[in-house]
C-alpha cells in the first residue's frame, strides 16, 4: 500500500512545475528596453538626431536592403533621407524583445519589430511588415548603445520547408 502512494506522489511531484520563478529584469535589461523604446519613439517622431543619439561613435548599422552605414552621421544622414519620403509616415512597432548578455557590459538583442504607413520608393504604399533588428550593445560609462545592428524584413516563402515560413493564423 505504501509503494502505490510514493508512486502517486512522485507523479504528482513531476507533474508539477517546479521550475523557478523567472526573475525581474535588471537594471541593465531595462535600460537596454529603454534605448529600444527611445529608438520606437524617435523613429515614429521621425526624429533622425534621437536615433542616431542611441549608437557608439564607431557603430556599424546594416539597413534591411543590405546598405552598410558607419558612424551615427553616416546612419542619420540616410535614415533622413528615407524619412523624407518612404518613411515619412511610417509607424514602427516594437513587438517581442530578447537580450542576451555575452558579458556584464556586452549583449546582443533581438528586436522583433512591425512596420506600416511606408511606401515604395515610387510613392505606393507598401502592406504592413515585420522584421527582426538584431543589435550588439555596449555599456559605456554606465549608459547602453549600440554599436552594431543588422536589420532585416522578415520574409514569408510559401512552401519552405524552414521554420518560422508560414504566416502565424
Amino acid at each position: 500500500m505504501r509503494f502505490p502512494l510514493k508512486l502517486a506522489l512522485l507523479m504528482t511531484l513531476t507533474a508539477m512545475d517546479l521550475s523557478p520563478a523567472q526573475a525581474a529584469p535588471s537594471d541593465d535589461e531595462l535600460a537596454i528596453q529603454q534605448v529600444e523604446n527611445r529608438w520606437q519613439d524617435a523613429w515614429n517622431r521621425h526624429d533622425m538626431e534621437a536615433l542616431s543619439s542611441l549608437f557608439t561613435e564607431d557603430a556599424d548599422f546594416v539597413q534591411v536592403n543590405g546598405r552598410r552605414w558607419i558612424g551615427p552621421a553616416e546612419i542619420k544622414k540616410n535614415h533622413a533621407l528615407v524619412h523624407e519620403m518612404m518613411f515619412k509616415d511610417s509607424v514602427w512597432t516594437n513587438l517581442k524583445l530578447d537580450i542576451r548578455f555575452l558579458k556584464p557590459d556586452v549583449a546582443i538583442a533581438h528586436q522583433t519589430w512591425g512596420l506600416r504607413g511606408d511606401k515604395n520608393p515610387d510613392g505606393t504604399a507598401r502592406t504592413p511588415r515585420e522584421g527582426l533588428f538584431t543589435q550588439v550593445f555596449i555599456k559605456r560609462g554606465g549608459h547602453w548603445l549600440i554599436t552594431a545592428a543588422h536589420n532585416t524584413n522578415i520574409a514569408v516563402v510559401p512552401g519552405s520547408p524552414v521554420a518560422g515560413s508560414v504566416p502565424p493564423k
